[in-house]
């Protein structure tokens, strides 16, 4: 995945003062207004922001991240390895997913990583290119052929390294990463000595090196002294084969995900999934992982999540985040003593993304994704605590004010519960829908007014 720094949009809409309300508002509100024509971009209104919710400005955002906000652990001419920083650094509402950090991989076509290993479990997706990953673990050495949509288990010290087979595509690879040691602090651990890195062995006496190694102290010296490869290196095409020898397409230890049925699809996007059931290496991290692949002009879209804390990347494309954060105001008092009365009101969180873009969505926080209308908008998402997770719909088939009862809606909305539904049971469609410019042309076409 591209993490090459570069400019994006600004993150959030800048205002601290409240929105005026707009005139053709204050007429939708009069009761003798009150049809089901008037009262839909009313709902919409109350389910997506606060007339006087604050918007917080660009990189102050605890939920959107950069693509240079990467800190770069392996930094050559032809492949970079990145560290995204710890999320709770940005701010502690992430500290649902401060046991995890978020990495990626980028490489030349026949670039070779050299050997190496983390204080981490790791959780590869493979978002562009194909490749052949050893992995030594025990006595064992594995060779795994990956390509675009493989799930690939790295277990916390397991020495790995990596060759990209392909002649012109990049390899690009997004990592989950879940340390052992200290929650949330990566270590990066080198065998080999390079002019970018220093070997691990390089730490013990020579003393011990020569006994542990029954090898001269001349022989160490000129071992580590000559070791001068960048960590990433171009491989010939003999290199190449010899290192894909023997390397299995399946393997325990991976996964592909368009391997698999959507478990949502229709005319405006796709949904694949893939959790512990379909791939048991994912059981320990309790973690399920989703693919999203949005059509030009169309959203996914509003719904959330029970009990995930969504990781999510942007892999193709352009669009737009919408979410809806919780804010607590104390602003009026009760009319016996002296006690406050907390109002519940929701700031308005809106985000341009584009590829390489990374953004987090904790659980029970209501979201939307639009697609730009010249081209797909792909995402990855790691979505950890997915154990007994449960997606709610607010759109769509079985949104959940559909599902309510009759009783519930009118006293929780004093409106008439035919009324409701004939607002929230027109959508057909389930998840995916047609974006707002795509709905105003469909509403065209049948001869029906659209709201301004």
């Amino acid at each position: 995945m591209a993490m090459a720094p570069n400019h994006l949009p600004p993150l959030f809409i800048t205002s601290s003062q409240p929105c005026p309300v707009p005139q053709n508002l204050v007429r939708l509100l009069s009761p003798s207004s009150m049809t089901v024509e008037t009262m839909m971009p009313l709902f919409v209104l109350l389910l997506s922001l606060s007339v006087t919710a604050p918007f917080l400005v660009g990189g102050s955002s605890p939920f959107v991240f950069e693509r240079n906000e990467f800190v770069t652990r392996i930094d050559t001419e032809h492949g970079r390895v990145g560290v995204l920083p710890r999320f709770v650094d940005r701010s502690k509402l992430l500290r649902a997913i401060d046991d995890f950090r978020l990495g990626f991989l980028d490489m030349d076509p026949h670039a070779f990583m050299v050997p190496h290993h983390y204080d981490a479990d790791g959780l590869l997706f493979v978002v562009e290119g194909r490749g052949t990953i050893s992995v030594m673990k025990e006595n064992e050495k594995d060779r795994i052929n990956f390509e675009e949509g493989d799930l690939v288990r790295i277990q916390s010290g397991s020495t790995v390294y990596f060759v990209n087979r392909d002649s012109n595509e990049r390899l690009r690879i997004a990592n989950l990463l879940k340390p052992v040691n200290v929650p949330g602090h990566v270590e990066l651990f080198h065998g080999t000595s390079g002019k970018d890195r220093e070997s691990f062995y390089t730490a013990f006496s020579l003393d011990v090196l020569e006994a542990a190694l029954k090898t001269d102290r001349q022989s160490l010296e000129e071992l580590f002294r000559q070791q001068l490869q960048p960590a990433v290196v171009i491989a010939s095409k003999e290199q190449i084969e010899a290192l894909s020898e023997g390397s299995r397409s399946n393997s325990s230890n991976a996964f592909n995900i368009f391997n698999k049925e959507p478990s949502k699809s229709n005319q405006y996007g796709q949904l694949h999934e893939v959790d512990a059931h379909d791939f048991m290496d994912l059981k320990d991290l309790d973690v399920r992982v989703t693919f999203v692949n949005i059509n030009p002009g169309a959203m996914i879209g509003p719904y959330f999540n029970s009990r995930v804390t969504v990781i999510c990347i942007v892999t193709k494309g352009e669009g737009n985040l919408e979410m809806a954060f919780p804010l607590r105001r104390h602003s009026r008092t009760y009319n016996r003593g002296s006690g406050q009365q907390a109002d519940q009101t929701y700031e308005a969180v809106r985000s341009g993304v584009q590829q390489g873009t990374v953004f987090v969505v904790p659980a029970g926080h209501p979201m939307v994704l639009l697609a730009s209308e010249n081209d797909n908008l792909q995402i990855l998402l790691y979505e950890v605590n997915a154990e007994k997770n449960i997606r709610y719909p607010l759109a769509g088939k079985n949104n959940i004010i559909s599902l309510m009862d009759k009783e519930a809606k009118e006293l929780a909305i004093d409106f008439p519960s035919r009324e409701v539904d004939r607002v929230f049971g027109n959508q057909e469609e389930e998840l995916f829908f047609a974006g707002p410019r795509h709905h105003r042309q469909q509403v065209q076409r049948r001869g029906g007014a659209v709201t301004a």
